[in-house]
């Protein structure tokens, strides 16, 4: 699976959308990153829960360009 979310209820929520620049996927998106070059980046969660004031963690999974290495990357506590 790929990115996912928790919301401050405890709920987990798995990306229905990641755009990376002008290409998008509903779990993954196959991106070259150019250093020192801005580029946009979205992941869409859905249905949320109505009562959900935060992520209390969002997860997001990348790999290298070969696919054989895993980093992830954790942001905590994002009132929204």
């Amino acid at each position: 699976s790929g990115s996912q979310a928790f919301d401050n209820s405890g709920n987990q929520y798995y990306s229905a959308k990641v755009t990376i620049a002008n290409n998008e996927n509903s779990e993954y998106v196959r991106q070259r990153l150019v250093a020192d070059v801005i580029t946009e980046a979205t992941i869409r969660f859905e249905n949320l829960s109505t009562r959900a004031t935060s992520f209390s963690l969002l997860a997001l999974l990348f790999y290298t360009n070969d696919g054989n290495e895993r980093a992830d990357i954790e942001f905590r506590d994002i009132s929204f």
